[in-house]
């Protein structure tokens, strides 16, 4: 049963909005690319830095094909300029991301996850978020229609055909 309480009705107001939708998106594909993070690391030896990348490539791709579908309906319709915006903005932060990793992980003995972790806060949760919605999934251009000309064509009295 629906109810009017004042928390409620902020929290449904809020969740209409861009960035919870695509933190909620972020957070799934955050526990997919920690998987793939621990798999790589743990079972096939790779190094903290590949395996970050690794993980973040798969948990990139949810995160985009997750925001495309459930966060920003309202974007544009053309989805190889958005996957290519998407491929550019990913592989510079996967290069920071990797970077950071490496840092903590490696050279300062940070356990991978928490380090991992720390670098998707650092990376991916505030100025990746942004790049998100106004970079990759930019508001669909709606027409503009100039209310002067528009007004003159709707005419159709005898006088204005006449002038």
């Amino acid at each position: 049963m629906w109810t009017s309480h004042p928390v409620t009705r902020a929290l449904v107001r809020l969740s209409r909005g861009w960035a919870p939708r695509s933190l909620a998106v972020g957070a799934v594909a955050t526990a997919v690319d920690i998987c793939v993070l621990l798999a790589c690391v743990r079972w096939l030896g790779f190094p903290n830095p590949l395996g970050a990348a690794v993980g973040v490539a798969v948990g990139s791709t949810v995160a985009f094909f997750g925001n495309r579908a459930f966060a920003f309906l309202d974007c544009e319709p053309e989805m190889a300029p958005q996957a290519t915006r998407f491929v550019i903005t990913t592989g510079v932060g996967m290069v920071v991301h990797a970077s950071l990793v490496h840092l903590l992980a490696d050279m300062f003995a940070v356990p991978v996850v928490l380090a991992k972790l720390i670098s998707d806060l650092a990376v991916f949760g505030v100025g990746m978020l942004f790049l998100l919605r106004y970079v990759v999934f930019p508001r669909a251009e709606k027409p503009r229609i100039r209310r002067g000309l528009a007004l003159q064509r709707e005419v159709k009295d005898s006088a204005a055909r006449a002038a």
